[in-house]
């Protein structure tokens, strides 16, 4: 840079090209998550003139309350910036996978672990072209196996399936009042599903 008056400067600036055509980044974050629960792995000690409840937690009457526990959460996102346009079409597809579990294996999850819970996109147009950025985000759910409800067997759960215990009054002899056990298990399937791996050619 050079002085050509009081308070002129001349200089050079040099100005290099960047490609963003194969931009890809992954984040992630392993927060816990916070879930109520009404029945125990097991019981580990009762005391007083105390019922058999099959594991259920807090039960009080003919209610069982539960309680809340910190449970395993994980949550990653997936970008990438390439060249091109951002059609309706395109919008209109991603938008049907939003909500969805994977109705396949991906990226070594089980199936029906992965949640894709949110994309966000944009499209911005420079010197060098148009281009478009995009973010997937999913959030993992794992599978459960040998679940063990008081004297019910449940071999295993997806990822997002609901699970629910029916419970049943029965009269406990031994201290001589009601008690609630688990009369039945459920699960069901609350979210439609989807292949998640054509995503991956729009990522990696």
């Amino acid at each position: 840079m050079s002085r050509v008056g009081p308070k002129l400067f001349e200089g050079a600036v040099e100005y290099e090209y960047k490609d963003r055509s194969h931009e890809f980044s992954l984040s992630f974050d392993t927060s816990g998550g916070t879930q109520h629960i009404k029945q125990s792995y097991q019981t580990l000690g009762s005391y007083g003139n105390s019922a058999d409840f099959g594991g259920a937690i807090g039960v009080n009457g003919g209610s069982i309350d539960g309680c809340d526990v910190v449970v395993p959460s994980l949550a990653f996102t997936m970008s990438r910036s390439s060249s091109g346009i951002l059609t309706i079409g395109f919008i209109k597809t991603i938008s049907e996978y939003t909500g969805r579990i994977n109705s396949e294996p991906f990226l070594s999850f089980n199936i029906g672990d992965v949640l894709l819970e949110r994309v966000n996109g944009s499209q911005s147009f420079t010197d060098d072209g148009p281009f478009i950025d995009i973010s997937y985000t999913f959030r993992v759910c794992p599978t459960v196996y040998n679940l063990r409800v008081g004297d019910i067997d449940v071999g295993y759960k997806a990822g997002w399936d609901y699970f629910w215990v029916e419970y049943k009054k029965v009269f406990d002899y031994d201290c001589v009042s009601n008690s609630m056990k688990p009369r039945a298990a459920y699960i069901e399937e609350v979210y439609k599903t989807a292949d998640f791996n054509s995503l991956l050619a729009t990522l990696i």
